[in-house]
């Protein structure tokens, strides 16, 4: 229907973003609020998550210092719970395209990216310990 189809035009839509941020990067902090609130937000990236691809391609490629991701952020949260496997709105056959464009953009625009990989590690161990029953994970 004519939704799904609207979720396909904001995956272009963010896909020339990222195209013309590489000519004229001023267009796209200019926009990034309104990137950041359609890629991480509402319902299109749940029906499409891609979508959360093409933000992070887009975060990646940002000038230095344009943007921050801070631990305390939504986006930083969103990021997070993406990598470590915790959005089962995602199918298994994206997981992995989306998650590798969230860990670029993790390295790229976090203060502690180092750190904040261990905490994600440790959370999805955690999870498996869980799953498994028999897996213990000892600190070094």
């Amino acid at each position: 229907g004519s939704t799904t189809e609207g979720f396909y035009t904001l995956q272009g839509a963010l896909h020339l973003f990222s195209l013309i941020a590489q000519a004229d990067s001023d267009v796209v902090v200019d926009n990034l609020r309104a990137i950041i609130q359609a890629g991480f937000s509402g319902r299109a990236p749940r029906k499409n998550p891609y979508i959360y691809r093409s933000v992070c391609h887009i975060l990646t490629n940002l000038p230095r210092g344009s943007f921050v991701l801070k631990s305390e952020s939504p986006v930083f949260g969103k990021i997070v719970q993406i990598i470590a496997g915790k959005a089962e709105h995602i199918p298994s056959v994206q997981w992995y395209s989306v998650a590798e464009s969230c860990i670029s953009a993790l390295y790229a625009l976090s203060e502690n990216p180092e750190t904040t990989a261990c905490t994600i590690l440790s959370f999805m161990a955690n999870g498996i310990a869980t799953a498994e029953g028999d897996l213990s994970v000892k600190k070094t």
